[in-house]
Parts: structure tokens; C-alpha cells; sequence
């Protein structure tokens, strides 16, 4: 007799979560959104981070089980954030956990398991950059080229650090290497087929040692999806629901992993993925992010959801008005607005200023005056497009004993190539001065930290100027290699002429000779940016004009610490109140109640190259769209009418116009301010009279 049994309905799941109560509209619906690929848009201050936080609640709440979820950030904090948030949503623990971190961390994870099948043991260790630098010097070495003499106007072959750098950029933009090594570092285009035998070389012995370096965890992830079929597959069924954060700054090495992981044979209209960003805060295409990534999601996914998450909780009205108004004027973009929730505000302020001094004397005194009402240091920040543009703040900060910390890394005259650079004034200002010698003789090829102090030795017993010690016969005893008395007879000739000079002449002189003649080759054979730190050395020199004579100079530098020291780490800013100084890029994802964006001129900001490039231009924009939208409440926008660091010796000073970020907005989107100065005040009135009245009236107004 056959026995008929009854299949009930599937119960409904039941929420916990009040989710309607706890998002917004446009938060719910992207939330509630479970099946096939969606894209959303969060703009700057929407709630991203709890919106992909209340979407895993939901999908688990749904029935879903967490080890069926990935989510990939862009940090593991990030992503421990996130699991715990949830749980505490849901009140308990999940159940055996879930895949959550950042691209590497993952990889590694999935790489433990099927590692053997790449050929690697899955004890494999990983290297860090400065393992993977000291392998890479292993391997030039092997390939006798570490030896080499100088050659092409003095350079040297690439040192370990660049080689690093431009083979990750390379695999991570999915680029030929000669292409990366022309735009990165076009000085060793005549070296590439020796670069490319150096980087085999260095692949080959990672796999014998059973190596990965943090590239190598996403290359050989993307290896399992392409090459192992049924890894691939097993990885698909497992990985069933993808969200990806910051998709934005997703390189094209990583939506590959994203796209082969989400779609595999079931095509992508049935990828259950979501991946969350902002177009509009897509800047950093210098380390490899493709902004095509995001903007060409809905052409790779035809059938998948569009959410924009465009309520505004973090900045006023104005604030907002202002930074939509400016991103509008991009065209390769996801058209939103941002919709500020909090009550009207103030207009954001335009400054000029007559010169990079009065612009930081402004920001100091205004930075004063909102702690005197109220604002905590720590919820103000100064921002600017590149490092060097903090040059005068940092000084006019010191004098005025306001406390900062740098976001941005080290402070600029604690970077190594400003040190190195300054160590060659300090020795021609104080002969004595035994470990600005050290340094600057330590830059010389053939000669270490031995043969360095013997030339120290000399030139202390001797007792005589620098240049005459360089040819006597004691010391050419001492360096007896042919390239130590090459390396000795260049720093004779630099210190020859530098004496030349004379130490009552603008530093600016010295800097540039010491730059031209010596140290520009040197830093381009010796860092990673090259680039980067020759524009410091540029603006260093620029700095230095406005001083009379080279003790001058190093007086006034003396202000911000001991120059001669080791290298300082940055101040954690947990310890004390302190007013943040920041890149953009550094500042992206945090928010202060005051900001400053200082240099918002033409051919400072933009840049002058990206100004060639309409696709540059447009990232440029956006890093401006970022820089405004990280204030709450205030935000000053500034820039020096006359950059007179820049004036030569024809004495002539450039005029500059606001950035062209602030000039195609219209006048009612911010507030125009008039710098006076009080009549007691003999310096500030000296400091604005200079300036023609007609960009900045003297008179009080009204």
C-alpha cells in the first residue's frame, strides 16, 4: 500500500530586523535586492558601509548560509567592521563564519586549500615588499647586473624597489611591461630587455622557494579560475552570493577574479553579485585602478539592478550643492545628486590670498579661532593635491605652537630625498657637522658606511677646506677603488662650485646646482617615484627663495625638528588634539567637521599633465568632488593670487586664477571672502600691500 505524504509550504522567512525602520528608501531597496547583479551607486556620506552591512543581515536572515557569502573590501578592518556589525544585528555569532577581507586575504585563504594544484606546496610562504626587494636584489645579481657602471647620462640599473614597483603595476593593469616602464620610468626604456630578464629570473625562483609575494595571491587566484576547471566550478557553488566594496578602485587584475568568480558558465544575467561604490570618487588610476571597471559594470552585467544611495548624512546643503554642481561637469560618469539630509549651513568660502605665506597665515589663525568656538583640532583638516603644498603651513603651524599630525606620510623635511638634499647645505654651512657628511657622502656610488667614515676622519684631521682635502694624498690613500675616486672627484667638483657661491646667496642657487649637477640622477635610480620626489626637490627650491642666505634657511627649518636625526615616525593622532594635515587621496573615506583645501589654483589643482589628457582631467575633478565633500559644517576653499616663491631672478612673479573647479561654478554656490589687514598689525599690512587692489582690497569693508 503506498503511504501519500503531505509537503507543506516553505515558511516565510522571518526578519528580526526592522529594516524599514533602519534605512532609508533607497537603502531598503538595495538591501532587499538577494538575486542576480546589481550595481550601487553610494555617493560620498550615503551610508554605504550600512548598507552592505544590513544587505549580509538580510541574505542570511533570508535563509542564506553566511559560508555561502563572500565580501571583499579594501581593508581588513574594513571587513571585521562589517561581520561584526552584523552579528551584532543579528544577535548571535554566525555559524561557521564567512568569507570576508580584502582581495589578498582571501586569496591566501583559497590558495592554502589549492595551492598543490598551481604546483606549490600550501605551505608556501608569503613575502613582504621588503622580503620581495631583498630577493629581487638576489636575482639582478645572478643576472650580473648589479655591478654595472654607470651608464645613459650616469644612470645605473633600476634598484630592486622600482623593479617591484612597475612589475605589480604591470600584472595588476593587465599592461605590457614596456608600456608600465615607459610611462613609469621612461629613463630605463633602454633596459627593458635586461628588466625583462631580471623579473624571470625573479618568478623562477619564488616557485623553487615555494614563495608568493602579495601580487602572486591574486595572479595565481585568477590561475585557478582559468586554468582549473573544476576548482573553478567548486569555487562558483560555494561563493554563491559576491559583494564587493570600494569597486570603484578595483584594478583590472581584480575584476577579472570578480567576473570569472560571479559568472563562470551560468553567464552573467544569473550572477548573484553585487558590487558597491561611487564613480565620482574614482582617483586613483596612478596605482592601477580602472575606472572602466565600475563604469562599464552595466555593459558586462546588461540585465543587472542600478541602486543610488544619494541621501547626504554627513555635510550641509551648501557643501553638497557645491560638490554636485562640480562633478556634474564630468561626462564619463553615473548621473546622481547628492541630497543633504542635515539643516542649512554656511556657504562654503573662497579665499585668496596675496601669497603661499598669508594663505598659511589665514589657515592658522581661522583653524584658532574655530577651536576657540568650540571645534576640536582633530575635526579640522587641511588638505591639498600633493605634499609639497604644505611646505609654508607646516612652518607657520610650528611658529604658532598649533599641534598637527601628517596624514600623508612623513612630514616634508622628513623625507628621505628632502633630507639628503638639505644634508649638502648643511655641510657647506657648518664643515663640522658630521652627520650631514655621513649622509651626503653615503649617496656617492662605491662609497658605504666604512669608507664614509674614513673621508669624515680625514677631512676632521686635515683642518682644512673640504675642497683641498679631497686631493691630498692621504685620502687617496684611503679610496684606493677606481670608482671611489671617481665618486670623490664629482663631489670635489659639486663642492667647488658651491663654495663658489658662497653662503650669503638665496639658497636657491645652491639647490639647484646640487639638484642639476648630482642628485637628480640619483633619485631617479635609487626610488620607486622618481617623479614624485624631483617635484619635492622642485618646490623645495622654489620654498627656499623667499630667504635671504643659506643659515637663514636652515634656521628657520631648524623649527621643525632636528633634521640630522633619524627618520621620525608620524604622531598617532589618539594621543592629543591635533589639526590633520592630508593628501586628497589620503582623506579619502573620512570626514572632519572644518575643511581647508589650500593651492585650489590652476596648474596646481588640476595638475598641470592631466590637463593634456580629458580622462585625467575628469579623475582630477573627481579628487576635487572628494576634497569638498570630507567637511561636515565648514569648508574653505584657498589659493595665492601671486605665487611669489616662483619669482626668479628677473624678480618677475606669476599671477594665478582660481582653479578652473571653482571658476566653472556658479558664484551662488560659495562665498567670496576679503582679506584686510588691522592697522596694528604692521606685519600682515606689509604682507597684503604688496598685492594689487584690485584682486585684494586692503580697505576694511563695511
Amino acid at each position: 500500500m503506498t503511504k501519500t505524504y503531505l509537503l507543506k509550504p516553505v515558511p516565510t522567512a522571518t526578519f528580526k530586523i526592522d529594516y524599514a525602520a533602519n534605512l532609508n528608501p533607497q537603502q531598503l531597496e538595495a538591501v532587499r535586492w538577494i538575486d542576480g547583479p546589481a550595481l550601487t551607486l553610494a555617493g560620498a556620506g550615503s551610508g554605504k558601509t550600512r548598507t552592505i552591512t544590513y544587505r549580509t543581515a538580510y541574505l542570511i536572515e533570508s535563509g542564506i548560509a553566511p559560508g555561502n557569502i563572500l565580501l571583499l573590501t579594501f581593508t581588513n578592518k574594513a571587513a571585521r567592521e562589517m561581520v561584526s556589525r552584523v552579528e551584532t544585528l543579528l544577535g548571535t555569532a554566525l555559524p561557521g563564519g564567512m568569507y570576508a577581507g580584502t582581495f589578498h586575504h582571501v586569496g591566501n585563504r583559497l590558495l592554502r586549500r589549492y595551492a598543490p594544484t598551481l604546483g606549490y606546496d600550501p605551505r608556501f610562504s608569503i613575502i613582504d615588499p621588503e622580503d620581495a626587494e631583498d630577493l629581487m636584489d638576489i636575482c639582478i645579481g645572478a643576472c650580473g647586473l648589479k655591478s654595472k657602471a654607470p651608464r645613459h647620462e650616469g644612470r645605473r640599473f633600476p634598484k630592486a624597489g622600482t623593479l617591484i614597483g612597475v612589475h605589480s603595476y604591470a600584472l595588476n593593469t593587465g599592461r605590457a611591461l614596456p608600456d608600465c616602464v615607459l610611462e613609469k620610468y621612461p629613463s630605463y626604456q633602454h633596459e627593458i630587455d635586461s628588466i625583462t630578464q631580471v623579473l624571470k629570473s625573479y618568478e623562477s625562483r619564488k616557485k623553487q622557494l615555494n614563495l608568493m609575494d602579495y601580487d602572486d595571491l591574486l595572479i595565481n587566484w585568477l590561475r585557478l579560475l582559468r586554468e582549473q576547471s573544476e576548482v573553478a566550478d567548486a569555487l562558483r557553488q560555494n561563493f554563491r552570493y559576491l559583494m564587493v566594496d570600494e569597486y570603484q578602485d578595483t584594478n583590472t587584475l581584480q575584476g577579472e577574479i570578480i567576473d570569472r568568480l560571479s559568472c563562470g558558465t551560468h553567464g552573467s544575467e544569473t550572477a548573484n553579485l553585487m558590487v558597491v561604490g561611487d564613480d565620482a570618487q574614482s582617483i586613483y588610476a596612478f596605482r592601477g585602478a580602472n575606472y572602466e571597471n565600475i563604469l562599464r559594470f552595466p555593459e558586462r552585467y546588461p540585465n543587472c539592478q542600478v541602486f543610488k544611495l544619494e541621501s547626504n548624512y554627513r555635510s550641509s546643503p551648501q557643501i553638497c550643492a557645491l560638490a554636485s554642481a562640480s562633478i556634474a561637469q564630468n561626462e564619463r560618469q553615473f548621473q546622481k545628486e547628492l541630497l543633504a539630509i542635515r539643516p542649512v549651513g554656511e556657504l562654503p568660502a573662497l579665499v585668496p590670498t596675496p601669497n603661499p605665506r598669508v594663505q598659511a597665515e589665514f589657515v592658522a589663525q581661522r583653524v584658532l579661532e574655530l577651536r576657540d568656538e568650540g571645534v576640536a583640532l582633530n575635526e579640522m583638516a587641511c588638505l591639498y593635491r600633493s605634499h609639497y603644498q604644505s611646505l609654508e603651513l607646516q612652518l607657520e603651524l610650528t611658529r604658532r605652537g598649533i599641534p598637527f599630525v601628517i596624514r600623508s606620510g612623513l612630514r616634508f623635511f622628513e623625507q628621505a630625498h628632502v633630507k639628503d638634499i638639505l644634508a649638502f647645505l648643511r655641510a657647506i654651512y657648518n664643515p663640522h657637522d658630521e652627520i650631514a657628511w655621513k649622509r651626503l657622502l653615503r649617496l656617492l656610488p662605491a662609497i658605504g658606511a666604512q669608507s664614509a667614515d674614513k673621508i669624515w676622519q680625514c677631512l676632521q684631521t686635515q683642518g682644512s677646506s673640504a675642497e683641498i682635502v679631497f686631493k691630498s694624498p692621504a685620502l687617496t690613500s684611503l679610496l684606493r677603488r677606481p670608482t671611489q675616486a671617481r665618486s670623490l672627484g664629482l663631489l670635489q667638483d659639486l663642492f667647488s662650485a658651491l663654495a663658489r657661491l658662497g653662503l650669503e646667496q638665496c639658497p636657491a642657487r645652491h639647490l639647484d646646482l646640487i639638484y642639476d649637477d648630482f642628485y637628480r640622477r640619483y633619485v631617479e635610480s635609487h626610488f620607486d617615484n622618481p617623479r614624485e620626489r624631483c617635484e619635492d626637490l622642485i618646490q623645495l627650491t622654489v620654498f627656499s627663495r623667499q630667504y635671504p642666505d643659506v643659515g637663514t634657511f636652515l634656521a628657520e627649518l631648524s623649527l621643525l625638528g632636528e633634521l640630522g636625526g633619524e627618520e621620525l615616525q608620524a604622531e598617532n593622532p589618539a594621543d592629543k588634539e591635533q589639526l590633520v594635515l592630508s593628501t586628497i587621496h589620503r582623506a579619502k573615506g573620512l570626514e572632519w567637521q572644518a575643511v581647508f583645501l589650500l593651492w585650489a589654483a590652476e596648474n596646481h589643482f588640476p595638475s598641470v599633465p592631466s590637463l593634456q589628457d580629458p580622462a585625467r582631467l575628469e579623475e582630477e575633478r573627481r579628487l576635487f568632488y572628494v576634497a569638498v565633500t570630507r567637511a561636515k559644517d565648514w569648508l574653505h576653499l584657498t589659493y595665492p593670487i601671486v605665487n611669489d616663491t616662483r619669482a626668479g631672478a628677473s624678480g618677475q612673479m606669476a599671477l594665478q586664477r582660481p582653479s578652473r573647479f571653482i571658476e566653472e561654478l556658479d558664484e551662488g554656490l560659495y562665498e567670496p571672502w576679503q582679506l584686510y589687514a588691522a592697522e596694528t598689525d604692521a606685519v600682515a599690512a606689509q604682507a597684503l600691500s604688496f598685492q594689487d587692489p584690485v584682486y585684494l582690497p586692503l580697505e576694511e569693508p563695511a
